[in-house]
């Protein structure tokens, strides 16, 4: 029988593995990108709050205890992926990411890849205001409807 708890932390390896060499050499092909002020400041305290992995556990004012397969959010220092799968088979079931930029709490994120359920996603813009407390790193959307409550994950 596989353990759900393993599997969990298996699938969330490989991916933020694979999300981090994706990051690294999309770093390397965009170095104009750097000297542009696109990358997130890595001093802000904001910033170094939000770094890792996050659980969606709903919206302000509604949130809920995630279950094992729920999405995730990973951020790195200029990247960021949202991924989910079923917990009963380990498919990944719905899979994007790409770029972001960071203005104090202004938070813009462009989507660069896809697998086949979100593709038509691809080349779109969010923004957001966001904030980071007491384990909750919240997104109000502006000018969409993806205003949410992420919290780390349990160990």
């Amino acid at each position: 029988m596989i353990n759900p708890m393993k599997l969990r932390a298996a699938t969330a390896f490989v991916i933020l593995t694979a999300f981090m060499a994706s990051a690294v050499a999309q770093d390397q092909q965009q170095p104009a990108a750097k000297s542009k002020g696109l990358v997130a400041d890595a001093s802000s305290t904001l910033h170094q709050k939000m770094l890792g992995e996050w659980v969606l556990s709903g919206e302000p004012g509604a949130e809920i205890e995630p279950k094992p397969g729920a999405r995730m959010k990973f951020f790195g220092h200029s990247h960021w992926i949202i991924t989910e799968h079923d917990p009963s088979t380990g498919v990944v079931t719905f899979h994007h990411g790409g770029t972001y930029e960071l203005d104090g709490d202004s938070y813009t994120e462009k989507l660069t890849f896809a697998n086949e359920s979100t593709k038509h996603m691809i080349g779109l813009v969010f923004k957001f205001k966001i904030k980071v407390a007491d384990g909750k790193y919240t997104q109000e959307g502006d000018g969409n409807p993806f205003t949410e409550v992420w919290t780390r994950p349990k160990k």
